[in-house]
């Protein structure tokens, strides 16, 4: 199931901090104490989203924002992070983007983002309905 994280779950979820940033972006760095404190504000504010897939155990999550946006009138919402452990993989990509859609809806978002993680997802989110907008490339400075 998905649900809202608590901040009951940090712990839990900082132990997939390095493994999904590995997986997403080999070889760089990851400050464990700048993602708790990123996590446990999104959990706490009303604009942030941290959602866990768990079933006495959590195995996936994801990471979201929601803030004025630039481009639409209103507000806009964008996922930083989707992931799921890889034996656990399938489905859970959809409940947890349906999941985030609901959310950004209840926060007053009018446009939504997700990223994605290099791998070619392209024509999963153009069924759902998007439409590529950027591609954000990262740099350690």
């Amino acid at each position: 199931m998905i649900r809202a994280a608590t901040i009951n779950d940090l712990a839990a979820i900082m132990e997939f901090a390095e493994p999904v940033w590995n997986e997403i972006q080999p070889g760089f760095p990851v400050h464990r104490g700048q993602s708790a404190a990123t996590l446990r504000a999104l959990i706490n504010s009303d604009l942030g989203l941290v959602a866990v897939l768990d079933d006495d155990a959590i195995f996936g999550m994801i990471v979201g924002a929601c803030s004025p946006s630039l481009w639409a009138q209103g507000m806009s919402a964008v996922s930083y992070l989707r992931w799921v452990t890889p034996e656990r993989r399938g489905r859970w990509g959809h409940v947890m983007t349906r999941y985030f859609e609901a959310w950004a809806k209840d926060c007053g978002a009018k446009v939504v983002g997700l990223s994605q993680t290099g791998r070619d997802a392209r024509a999963y989110y153009e069924r759902l309905g998007y439409s590529e907008a950027e591609m954000m490339y990262f740099k350690a400075i």
